[in-house]
């Protein structure tokens, strides 16, 4: 991965909370606010505050789209 500012973007260490919203965002499907709530034991302010940061703090390029089924939120990393 590459950072913003365009030096190699540091490791991130397993089993942490940023390590597994980046493991779900990554995942094929994306995942609902629900879903990173549940694995984190966030509240939704701190996730959506987490998310805003990836794009400027780590790079990634995030993706929101609403699903045809039950309309929920679901978050993606696109590469």
């Amino acid at each position: 991965a590459i950072s913003t500012d365009g030096a190699p973007a540091p490791k991130q260490r397993e089993g942490t909370r940023k390590a597994t919203v980046v493991a779900l965002l990554e995942r094929g499907g994306g995942a609902t606010l629900e879903e990173i709530m549940a694995a984190t034991a966030w509240q939704k302010h701190s996730v959506r505050g987490f998310i805003s940061t990836l794009a400027s703090k780590h790079g990634c390029m995030i993706t929101s789209t609403r699903r045809e089924t039950d309309q929920a939120l679901v978050y993606s990393i696109t590469k």
